[in-house]
């Protein structure tokens, strides 16, 4: 149209404009050891420099979002400070200084006038070797995070540090003093930690969450309420709080530490006297992150706390007197880590546990949801069979209390929680096990008691749990064979969906428990992996049910046998099954025809196959042949007489078999172990099976020791009669003979095949 455009073209040219002013933004310089970037209208920026100073001052002054990493390897010790200067970027938002993984000797100096007159940094994040004033960071009164950790300021310049700069930061967060100081001068500070005067003159009510791991504290007071009203999450793991007299101390007068938990959510005091490993370096995302801090559920009142603690102190001390006012104070922790602590003996630790048990004291409710004491060796010298939580511990959920030596606990320590996870991993309760009252725990979900040294599982343990969703049993000495079975009765426990039973002594798992997880509600994992399970033949039912059964059978293509490496599946069933496949080889070679029918009708060349070992030969010679055949008239396919030569061996024995009424077995420990009598053995069992008729007369010739019977000769054994020779008995020998004459004699019976 003409004088004017054309509607038509204004998309296009709307792109293109957004495209060259998108591209203009983007294109912003960018030092060379430098990588920047826009990201939701912020200028990033990411540098690994040997020259911080240098560095800094060629970042562009948009930049929002400035990582320093500086290359430790650039420096020789006694290489000059460096004094970078950050007062052209004034919309600075998030700032890091840190090294990469090798420690970095060279020190960072900033001043006052090191940063804008109006800063707007929210985050500053700092791992370098920190030289600074004590107003250097008075301006930043936007920050919302704060990290200072190696830095080269004294503890001792700390409050001064505190009462200069950081009480200016009004809508400060998060205040982490990871290893504050490298210095190794060891300060007063250090040995009593007193917030009221560290953070003398300060108060931050915005403050959520504080950390002074790793900074070689020995005892810390409580009042850290008093400079952070507002303080949720408390760290101060990896110092040195398990020193004897601090653990003495508050066992004498520990009623004062129930003030450090005015209005927190979570305190961490794991890891005493264990040097905390070094950290990962940060990212750029680190300046954007905002995971939530969590809250207490309910808002202590910390002037009615001090009131009721200074009339505890102000009372006579009687038992009667302090349970009546300490049952007053307000604890609001959801949360407590204490696990890993080490350098404390057991005596300090006695002390404790006889503070905390004191039956006389009622001691105040709590909101605790979540207790770990993992990993601490020494809590079992306290005697746990004696302990239990002084303190209101129903609302407790979580409580991890793995590898800790304990074999028993008191009777009634769980009864009173809510838990829904209890894991008791890598203790030694054996047969403490029993005393366990997890029953009464009826919501419960999680329950570990892996590497327990448990031998005998009882099933009234668990029986009823119906919330139960894990049970963890791996790593003990559970057995599980014909003998001895493992049985749990998982009709009561509708929810269970992971039964771990990994690395016991587990050989199968028998029918009824097999029935039952069929009935289980889907999903349904059971773990055995790292047991013993039994490729026996017998057992092939159980080997079937592992591929078949409806439940997931973890890592079932990995599982290996007792003494086999063959991989449990297919494969098993064909091992099994190896010498009817063998002997329908055969017979196929020969072309001869199985009768199946109800009567046995064939002419047989002979009326029994003798199997026996070689050095039995002269028993058969001079005794079976001589009474049987010359007297009775028999006629046996004896292998040292009848066998011709030239033939394949198996092939004659499946021949004469297959030509003989019966199969004789002359049983003795020889012929147990003797290959040639195994296959004689199970080619007379495999035709049992083919015809449908009882081929088998079974004769123990010599006592066979406990144990040495192959399963399958055992089961032959076990379902028909047999006969044993007498060696010194006339009578007993004749009765012998008329027995085994009626036996050849008899029609080849049907019996049921496989």
């Amino acid at each position: 149209m003409a004088g004017g455009l054309d509607i038509k073209m204004m998309g296009p040219i709307i792109a293109f404009i957004f495209l060259l002013t998108t591209t203009a933004t983007a294109d912003v310089p960018c030092p060379d050891d430098c990588k920047c970037f826009l990201r939701d209208d912020k200028h990033f920026a990411e540098c690994y420099t040997g020259n911080i100073t240098n560095t800094v001052s060629n970042v562009h002054p948009h930049t929002t979002h400035l990582l320093i990493r500086l290359k430790s390897a650039a420096y020789a010790l006694d290489q000059p400070d460096f004094w970078p200067s950050f007062r052209h970027l004034g919309e600075l938002e998030g700032l890091i200084l840190d090294h990469d993984e090798r420690f970095c000797y060279s020190r960072i100096r900033l001043e006052h006038s090191s940063f804008p007159a109006l800063p707007r940094i929210q985050r500053f994040m700092n791992r370098l070797q920190l030289s600074m004033s004590s107003d250097a960071l008075s301006g930043m009164v936007m920050m919302e995070k704060l990290t200072l950790s190696n830095t080269v300021v004294e503890w001792e310049a700390f409050p001064s540090l505190m009462n200069k700069s950081v009480c200016k930061m009004q809508r400060l967060t998060t205040l982490d003093l990871t290893q504050f100081s490298t210095e190794t001068v060891t300060s007063s500070i250090q040995d009593i930690f007193k917030p009221e005067q560290v953070f003398i003159g300060c108060e931050i009510p915005s403050l959520k969450e504080l950390r002074i791991r790793n900074n070689g504290l020995v005892r810390i007071f409580p009042k850290f309420y008093v400079p952070f009203p507002g303080l949720s999450v408390l760290d101060m793991s990896h110092n040195y709080l398990t020193r004897t007299n601090y653990m003495k101390h508050i066992g004498m007068t520990g009623i004062e530490e129930l003030l450090l938990f005015n209005n927190l959510h979570s305190i961490d005091f794991s890891n005493q006297m264990v040097p905390m490993k070094t950290s990962t370096p940060w990212q750029i995302g680190d300046l954007t992150d905002n995971p939530d801090i969590p809250q207490p559920t309910i808002q202590c009142n910390q002037t009615s706390n001090e009131f009721w603690y200074i009339k505890i102190m102000l009372s006579d001390k009687s038992h009667k007197a302090i349970d009546q006012d300490l049952k007053n104070l307000c604890i609001s922790l959801e949360r407590a880590v204490g696990n890993n602590l080490q350098g404390t003996d057991s005596s300090s630790l006695g002390v404790l546990a006889n503070f905390f048990n004191n039956e006389n004291f009622t001691y105040p409710p709590t909101q605790l949801r979540y207790l770990d004491l993992s990993n601490n060796a020494l809590l079992g010298y306290i005697g746990m069979a004696n302990f239990n939580f002084p303190f209101g511990v129903d609302h407790l959920e979580f409580l991890n209390m793995q590898e800790n030596v304990f074999t028993v606990f008191h009777h009634d320590l769980f009864s009173n929680m809510s838990l829904k996870t209890l894991l008791l991993g890598n203790n030694n309760l054996g047969p403490g096990v029993t005393e366990l009252n997890v029953r009464d725990i009826l919501d419960l979900q999680v329950l570990d008691l892996a590497f327990n040294n448990i031998s005998n599982f009882s099933a009234a343990l668990v029986d009823g749990m119906s919330s139960l969703r894990e049970l963890n049993l791996t790593g003990n000495n559970i057995p599980g064979n014909n003998i001895i079975d493992f049985n749990v009765n998982l009709n009561t426990m509708g929810n269970l969906s992971l039964l771990n039973l990994s690395r016991n002594n587990i050989e199968i798992l028998s029918s009824s428990f097999r029935s039952q997880v069929e009935l289980q509600r889907l999903p349904f994992t059971i773990d055995l992996s790292g047991n013993p399970l039994s490729c026996r033949c017998e057992d092939l039912d159980f080997i079937k049910w592992l591929r078949s059964n409806k439940a997931s059978i973890h890592n079932v293509n990995i599982l290996t046998c007792q003494d086999s490496s063959v991989l449990v599946g297919g494969v098993i069933v064909i091992y099994c099954k190896r010498w009817r496949l063998r002997y329908w080889w055969y017979i196929t070679r020969r072309g001869w025809q199985q009768f199946t029918s109800s009567a046995d009708t064939t002419d047989y060349d002979y009326d029994a196959f003798v199997a026996y070992d070689f050095k039995d030969f002269s028993w058969v010679k001079h005794q079976l042949m001589v009474e049987m055949e010359q007297k009775r008239h028999f006629r046996f396919c004896v292998p040292h007489r009848d066998f011709p030569g030239g033939e394949v061996l198996e092939e004659i024995i499946v021949d004469r078999i297959h030509k003989s009424r019966k199969t004789i077995l002359l049983l003795t420990p020889d012929f147990v172990k003797s290959h040639w009598c195994e296959f004689e053995f199970s080619m007379a069992r495999s035709r049992l099976f083919a015809s449908g008729n009882d081929v088998i007369v079974a004769v123990i010739l010599k006592p066979l020791p406990s144990g040495c019977v192959s399963g399958s000769l055992y089961q032959v054994l076990k379902k028909k009669l047999y006969l044993e020779w007498e060696n010194d008995d006339a009578t007993g020998q004749d009765l012998f003979w008329r027995k085994l004459s009626d036996a050849l004699t008899q029609t080849n019976s049907i019996r049921d095949s496989e």
